[in-house]
């Protein structure tokens, strides 16, 4: 995403939320999600955790945030898009309980497939 995205973000000229995580002083992941509109589906725009951080649950963590602010904002489920390419991202997703709803065709630049993800939040089921 551009930088420009993330700068109205920070200075809050949009009302999307940027959730950072940071370990002794640096930072090492980002979880960047739009509200979506009232009654639809909370997207997840982009989730990144540097390498030599993964698997210390920071990624967990930034995502049950989200899954929190989805539920404050009254929205049934959280959606998402990944590539079906990265092995470590599509079993994270499915460990944290996303379900796979289809796969589409991504751009013609990397000719990836995406996976279409969403999972209903425990408040909004039943």
């Amino acid at each position: 995403l551009p930088r420009q995205a993330y700068e109205r973000i920070v200075s809050g000229r949009t009302a999307h939320r940027l959730w950072i995580v940071e370990a002794s002083g640096d930072l090492v992941g980002f979880l960047y999600a739009s509200p979506g509109a009232v009654g639809r589906t909370l997207p997840i725009v982009q989730v990144a955790v540097q390498q030599d951080a993964r698997r210390l649950e920071y990624a967990s963590a930034l995502v049950s945030e989200a899954e929190r602010y989805a539920a404050q904002l009254q929205r049934p489920s959280i959606g998402l898009h990944v590539a079906a390419d990265l092995e470590e991202a599509t079993a994270f997703w499915n460990f944290l309980g996303y379900k796979l709803l289809r796969n589409v065709t991504g751009g013609a630049r990397r000719g990836r497939v995406i996976e279409v993800r969403r999972k209903l939040l425990p408040t909004m089921i039943g």
